[in-house]
């Protein structure tokens, strides 16, 4: 899958925020990237539902993602509004 050149070498335009990587996050930084990268795809082609899939997904796994900051954490720390819109989740 080729990476879209537009967004930089990850192939999206996210920077990570936060600490090192916190030991419960499931995901590697590669894999990471990746994700990002399709869910910016998914996003781009107006497939929001998959786009949202892959961010519950990451969630699940560790990884926050802020969209208005356009930052990601994986260090078990969390942003003031964890959905970047204003709104939380409730996750237990």
């Amino acid at each position: 899958q080729k990476q879209n050149n537009r967004f930089g070498s990850n192939g999206h335009d996210y920077q990570r925020t936060g600490d090192p990587m916190h030991p419960s996050c499931q995901l590697s930084e590669k894999e990471i990237h990746s994700l990002l990268a399709e869910r910016l795809k998914c996003k781009l082609d107006r497939n929001y539902q998959k786009a949202d899939n892959i961010q519950h997904m990451m969630w699940d796994a560790g990884v926050r993602i802020h969209d208005g900051r356009k930052q990601w954490r994986y260090d078990g720390g969390s942003f003031a509004d964890e959905d970047g819109d204003g709104s939380s989740r409730n996750r237990q």
